[in-house]
């Protein structure tokens, strides 16, 4: 892990690095990088954050770590530094009143000269290859023109990392209500009937009290249903939830550079191979 400042790294060559805090929590990736106008030395850094409605958040340069070939930044803030800091609104000019209150916030020194930051970098002016500034040129010494040298430039491709997360699809939800319906069930009931019999009396005495008014009576007795209810359980209804696994094909595109000859010269009378792959 090196520092950002001793890579004398292009601005460009810094768009969509992953940004971590100081605790290693990831933060977003680097989606605008500002620049002294005349040095080119990167001094504030943009990050568009995964949280909510996304936004861009701005931090210094000064004491960044970076991470090859991983690709990433370690700031040397808090996570909890970051989101509270001044917010930055996509297209604004980064004025020197609006640089110096970023660099108070993380309580980094401001000095006047870095208000002469030019136009941020972004993806509109970013190159897909980790650039870096070129050396400046020397002198080709005769003894050492044909030499064996050897260039090279790195190559990279994208890989598609597929991951899973945890989302609602449905909810099912059992709701009991009481209905009322009418029914039925017969029953047998009994009841009395009164059955007037004459019979001829023979033999029989005259009872004590003839020829005086007299009355009797016989209750004559029936059955009539009662009706009650009682309640009783007759089933259990259930939820239950079983897992199963379906497979899904993910489509995605990546990237891979690859290598291309654009232009050899042939000298006249002195064919040059053309470079072997």
């Amino acid at each position: 892990m090196e520092d950002l400042k001793l890579l004398e790294l292009t601005p460009e060559a810094l768009y969509d690095f992953e940004v971590l805090d100081a605790e290693g929590q990831p933060l977003g990736a680097v989606n605008h990088v500002w620049a002294h106008d005349s040095t080119d030395e990167v001094q504030l850094l943009g990050i568009r954050s995964g949280w909510l409605f996304g936004k861009t958040d701005v931090v210094p340069a000064r004491g960044v770590r970076i991470e090859l070939p991983e690709r990433r930044l370690r700031l040397p803030y808090t996570a909890e530094q970051v989101r509270s800091a001044p917010r930055y609104q996509e297209e604004t000019p980064l004025t020197p009143e609006l640089q110096e209150k970023f660099f108070r916030h993380y309580g980094v020194s401001w000095a006047a000269d870095s208000t002469h930051l030019g136009a941020p970098f972004t993806a509109a002016s970013t190159a897909d290859l980790l650039v870096t500034r070129p050396a400046p040129p020397e002198t080709v010494h005769a003894a050492e023109a044909f030499a064996e040298s050897t260039v090279s430039m790195p190559l990279a491709e994208e890989r598609l990392v597929v991951g899973k997360r945890e989302v609602e699809a449905g909810r099912v939800r059992l709701r009991k209500v009481v209905r009322t319906e009418p029914v039925e069930q017969t029953i047998e009931l009994r009841r009395e009937e009164v059955i007037f019999e004459r019979i001829p009396a023979t033999g029989a005495e005259i009872p004590v009290g003839a020829f005086h008014e007299q009355e009797v009576e016989l209750p004559v007795l029936r059955e009539e249903a009662v009706v009650a209810k009682e309640v009783r359980v007759v089933a259990e209804a259930r939820l239950r939830k079983e897992v199963e696994t379906v497979t899904e094909t993910v489509h995605g595109q990546v990237r891979r550079e690859e290598l291309e000859v654009e232009h050899y010269e042939e000298v006249e009378g002195h064919p040059t191979s053309p470079p072997r792959r």
